[in-house]
């Protein structure tokens, strides 16, 4: 889940929807994000963005280059070992969670021209890392999987039941991993699913939601919650940021089903 961001724009910024935690390392420019409560910080050189469970605003000075790389929940926890709530809609430098994968990271980074070499680069550095990681919790994440391809809006005792664990600590599993509330992540799982059909679909953007909200204008405010745009701008005007996402999300082997891609 490589990616590079380049651009000559003296200045530039849109929304970024709800999403997984990222690695961005800037090679050149400034960089700001505005998360959902208001809270904004400038970017680290080096820079973790935690998980987001609602949309947040990005904004930067050119020009501007980056590389970076979105840590799946088994990856947060593979490279960092320890849990994502605390990281939530927060800013970290990436050298105190990752060490000093970051400056080798970085280094490899010297004289890369297109994306291909950025990721041959960092692929090794990455995976020397993942090799010398603690247990993962494996088990409980294909269960998350399962239990969210059953429906859009699937039911907190149905996990519980999946996983043989109490409500206590499967939600514990699930903030830890997630970082997120079992109705939180049951939301923003529904809505981003809801908007990955929407920007792929063709037609009416009705047509795709089904009997996932109670009405239209529920609909319109959960995606917009979640990913910064209503539901028709996801088709007509999508901002920079949400196009990468959806047209990466396009390409992704994974299922439709996984929330956070």
């Amino acid at each position: 889940m490589f990616y590079r961001f380049e651009t000559d724009a003296p200045m530039f910024g849109g929304p970024e929807r709800a999403d997984i935690a990222h690695c961005r390392l800037i090679l050149s420019g400034t960089g700001h994000v505005r998360f959902g409560d208001g809270t904004a910080f400038e970017l680290h050189k080096n820079c973790i963005i935690g998980p987001r469970n609602r949309a947040s605003y990005i904004s930067g000075e050119g020009p501007g280059s980056v590389i970076g790389f979105g840590m799946l929940p088994l990856g947060w926890a593979a490279l960092t070992g320890v849990s994502v709530e605390p990281y939530v809609e927060r800013i970290a430098d990436a050298r105190d969670l990752l060490g000093p994968i970051v400056d080798l990271c970085r280094g490899a980074l010297a004289g890369v021209k297109t994306l291909k070499d950025a990721a041959t680069a960092l692929e090794p550095i990455l995976a020397a890392s993942f090799e010398n990681s603690r247990e993962l919790p494996v088990a409980f994440k294909h269960a998350v999987d399962a239990w969210l391809a059953e429906t859009l809006s699937p039911k907190f005792d149905d996990l519980v039941s999946m996983t043989g664990l109490s409500r206590n600590k499967a939600e514990s599993h699930l903030r830890t991993l997630y970082g997120a509330s079992p109705q939180l992540f049951i939301r923003k799982s529904r809505a981003l699913r809801v908007a990955n059909r929407i920007a792929h679909g063709e037609g009416d953007w009705q047509d795709y939601v089904g009997d996932a909200y109670y009405d239209q204008s529920h609909c319109i405010r959960e995606i917009k919650y979640f990913t910064g745009l209503t539901p028709a701008t996801l088709r007509a005007a999508p901002s920079f940021a949400t196009d990468v996402q959806y047209r990466r999300r396009r390409t992704s082997p994974l299922d439709a089903h996984d929330p956070v891609i």
